[in-house]
C-alpha cells in the first residue's frame, strides 16, 4: 500500500510539473508573439502614406494605435513557434497589406475630424499595398534561461557567475518594482487603492512573483557592468493577477464587477513596460581573464532575421557537361548567399561580415552554416545554360553563431 501511495504521489507530481512546463511554454509563445506584433506595429507606423503623413501620424492624431494592434494580433503565424536551444522561443508573423489598409481606412472613417487624411484618399494613397506584406519576428526567453546567459566580453567574463546572476535578478526585481509603482494609485473599493492592497504581504507576493516569473523579451549586458531586462507583462494578464490576489483576501473591501472593469481599464492606461536595471554589486572581486583573440560579442538574443529563408540563384552558360555546369552554378549561388549573409546586421553597429573579418571563429561559423544550404531547383536550359536556386534557413546560421558562446 505504501508503495502504491508513493507511486500515485509520483504520478501526480510529474503531472503537475508537466502542466507547469506547458504553462511556461505557452507564456513564452504568447510573449514572443506579442513581441512580433510590437515590431510589426513599429514597422507599419513609420511607413509613409503621403509625402507629409506617416501611419504614425494617423494613429497619433486619432488615438488609434490599439485598433491597429487588434488587426496585427490576427497576423498569420509562419511555420509555428520555433524553439532555439533550451530557453528561446521565436515566432514569425506576416500580414497582407490589404488587411492593414482596411484597418487604417476604418480608423480614418471612424475619426473624420481628427484624421490627417480622409478614408477615401487614404485608400487611394495605399493602393500599391495590394501586393505588399509586412512581417516581423519576435523572441522571448525564460527567466531561468536569462540567468544562465554568459556574455562573451572580457568585461563580463571577469564577473563571477553568482554576481552575474544577482545582477540579473536585481534587474528583474527592479522591473517588477517599476511596474507596481505605476499602478499603485488605481482605485479599488471603499476608498482603497491598489497601494493599500499591496500592503498585504500575500497580495504583494502573488503579484510580484508572477511578474518576476514572466518571459524576458529583451536583455542587454552593458559595458558598465549593468544589465537591463524587459519582461512580457500584458495589461489584461496583469489585471487578472491583481483580481485573483485581491479576491483571495476576504478582509479587504472587494470591488464590484463594474469596479473590476474600471480597474482593467486603468491598468491598461497606467501600466508602464516592465523594464529594469541591475548592477554587479560593489566590492565584487573580478576574476582574471585572458584576451584570447579579440572576441566579437554575439548578441544575447537572436536577431530579427532569424526566422527568414535566404535565397540565391546561380546561372552558368555551360560549355560541355551540364553536370559540371550545375556544380559551377551551385558555387555561384553559394557565393551570392555568402554576400547576403555578410550583409546581415548582427548588432546595430556591425554586420556579420564586419564580425567575420575581426574574428576567425565567426567566419568559420558562417562557413559551417552555409554547408546547410540546399538546392531548391536546378533548371537545364535549351541554350545549354544551367540555373540553380539555393536557400539557407537562417536559424541554422544563428545556431552556429550561438555555439561560439563559452
Amino acid at each position: 500500500m505504501t508503495r502504491f501511495i508513493a507511486l500515485i504521489l509520483t504520478v501526480l507530481l510529474l503531472a503537475a510539473m508537466a502542466q507547469a512546463q506547458d504553462q511556461a511554454s505557452r507564456a513564452q509563445v504568447a510573449a514572443a508573439t506579442a513581441n512580433a506584433v510590437a515590431k510589426l506595429h513599429d514597422e507599419i507606423a513609420k511607413t509613409q502614406i503621403s509625402a507629409n503623413i506617416t501611419v504614425k501620424n494617423l494613429l497619433d492624431r486619432t488615438d488609434s494605435a490599439s485598433l491597429l494592434d487588434l488587426t496585427l494580433q490576427r497576423a498569420q503565424l509562419i511555420g509555428g513557434p520555433r524553439w532555439i536551444g533550451d530557453g528561446i522561443c521565436q515566432v514569425h508573423l506576416e500580414i497582407a497589406g490589404p488587411r492593414v489598409v482596411q484597418a487604417l481606412t476604418q480608423i480614418a472613417a471612424i475619426h473624420p475630424d481628427s484624421s490627417p487624411i480622409d478614408a477615401a484618399a487614404l485608400q487611394r494613397q495605399l493602393a500599391d499595398w495590394s501586393t505588399r506584406s509586412f512581417s516581423a519576428s519576435g523572441t522571448s526567453m525564460g527567466a531561468a534561461y536569462v540567468q544562465q546567459l554568459r556574455p562573451r566580453t572580457d568585461r563580463w567574463a571577469a564577473v563571477p557567475d553568482a554576481a552575474r546572476r544577482q545582477a540579473v535578478n536585481a534587474a528583474i526585481a527592479d522591473a517588477a518594482g517599476r511596474l507596481l509603482q505605476s499602478i499603485q494609485p488605481i482605485a479599488l473599493n471603499g476608498g482603497k487603492t491598489l497601494a493599500d492592497a499591496l500592503e498585504h504581504p500575500a497580495v504583494r507576493r502573488q503579484i510580484q512573483d508572477w511578474i518576476m516569473s514572466r518571459p524576458v523579451t529583451n536583455v542587454s549586458f552593458r559595458d558598465d557592468l549593468a544589465v537591463t531586462v524587459e519582461l512580457a507583462t500584458p495589461p489584461d494578464q496583469v489585471a487578472q493577477v491583481i483580481q485573483s490576489a485581491v479576491t483571495a483576501q476576504q478582509d479587504f473591501p472587494q470591488p464590484t464587477a463594474a469596479q473590476w472593469q474600471q480597474v482593467r481599464q486603468e491598468v491598461a492606461r497606467r501600466l508602464v513596460p516592465a523594464s529594469g536595471v541591475g548592477h554587479v554589486a560593489a566590492g565584487v572581486t573580478l576574476e582574471q581573464t585572458a584576451t584570447t583573440r579579440g572576441l566579437f560579442v554575439i548578441p544575447d538574443q537572436p536577431p530579427e532575421w532569424i526566422g527568414r529563408q535566404m535565397e540565391a540563384e546561380g546561372v552558368i552558360h555551360a560549355q560541355g557537361s551540364q553536370l559540371k555546369g550545375a556544380r559551377a552554378a551551385e558555387h555561384r549561388a553559394i557565393r551570392q548567399l555568402t554576400e547576403l549573409v555578410n550583409n546581415l546586421p548582427l548588432t546595430p553597429e556591425r554586420t556579420l561580415g564586419d564580425a567575420a573579418r575581426n574574428d576567425p571563429a565567426v567566419a568559420q561559423a558562417i562557413t559551417q552554416a552555409l554547408r546547410h544550404a540546399h538546392t531548391d531547383r536546378a533548371e537545364y536550359r535549351a541554350d545549354g545554360g544551367v540555373s540553380v536556386r539555393m536557400s539557407l534557413d537562417l536559424r541554422d546560421l544563428w545556431q552556429e553563431l550561438d555555439a561560439l558562446r563559452p
